[in-house]
């Protein structure tokens, strides 16, 4: 079926008049007449009847008008919006850690939208665990993740953002409030708030006491930083967290960890060879790769 002999009998339905229509189409009367006939044609369906010198609609033209009328005005906003994302516009999915949401993320998001004024693009923003943010950059939920480096995964394609160091927190009334750092066997002897397992901070932090043979006593666990900064905050125990700019402004020591060997990287994550991906999501991913983010 020919798209141009649809577009012409929408336009012959509207001013029910051959030679009109043929003007504002830039067409022949012959050719609008010559399609019409083909488009009855083809369908097996009279589509048009004469009243006097006009032209109007059958029964059964009425209902082809209706339909075909919202067909094309589907396919011509689909043809706009897929002309807008190729020329870079359209939304971004991001996810990201919750520890992230105080960073500098949103505010390259904004110098990212402000750098490209004269398109049309939009952030849907989100949160979750590592484990989720993979899942969802695995679905499509997210074009993008903002997130820790777990299991090498070939599909996933991670460029090393920031880190974030990790420090100790404990109740500004704690035996250790008076110190400006310690080693890791100081801590062991406190009652000790652990992240959950499903937290990639809980095999980060472990690994550490690991590594010089001695654990805390863990009397606590937590999903994650506010939950954990709560409890402490409650005096139930200390806690070792990334160095997030919110322990600044909170009733509690953070002292720094002189022998801790690894603190906490930061990737933004895509997928590799993901065709679904527009554009604008490269642009983006572009953007923040040449950009050294600072927590």
């Amino acid at each position: 079926m020919n798209l141009f002999h649809l577009k012409y009998f929408i336009k012959l339905a509207e001013l029910e008049h051959y030679t009109k229509a043929s003007k504002e189409l830039n067409i022949t009367q012959p050719s609008l007449s010559n399609a019409i006939s083909s488009l009855e044609d083809e369908i097996l369906v009279k589509l048009f009847e004469k009243k006097g010198r006009n032209v109007v609609l059958t029964k059964s033209g009425k209902i082809f008008f209706k339909i075909i009328k919202s067909a094309l005005d589907n396919i011509d906003e689909a043809v706009n919006y897929v002309q807008k994302i190729s020329s870079g516009n359209g939304v971004i999915n991001i996810g990201f850690l919750q520890t992230l949401i105080t960073t500098n993320i949103i505010e390259f998001c904004k110098k990212f939208k402000d750098s490209n004024k004269n398109k049309d693009i939009r952030f849907n923003f989100h949160n979750n665990f590592t484990d989720k943010l993979l899942l969802g950059l695995k679905s499509g939920d997210y074009d993008v993740i903002f997130t820790s480096k777990t299991d090498k995964d070939d599909s996933i394609q991670y460029i090393p953002i920031t880190t974030q160091d990790l420090v100790l927190i404990v109740p500004d009334n704690h035996e250790l409030a008076n110190r400006d750092n310690v080693l890791l066997k100081d801590i062991t002897s406190f009652d000790f708030i652990s992240f959950n397992k499903k937290n990639c901070l809980h095999n980060l932090i472990m690994n550490n006491f690991k590594r010089i043979d001695k654990y805390p006593k863990v009397l606590y666990t937590a999903d994650d930083e506010p939950l954990v900064i709560g409890l402490v905050g409650q005096h139930l125990g200390i806690a070792i967290i990334p160095n997030i700019p919110i322990l600044d402004d909170l009733n509690i020591k953070k002292i720094e960890i002189k022998d801790i060997e690894q603190n906490r990287f930061f990737y933004m994550a895509y997928l590799k060879n993901n065709g679904n991906n527009i554009p604008v999501v490269y642009d983006f991913i572009n953007y923040i790769s040449d950009h050294k983010l600072k927590i």
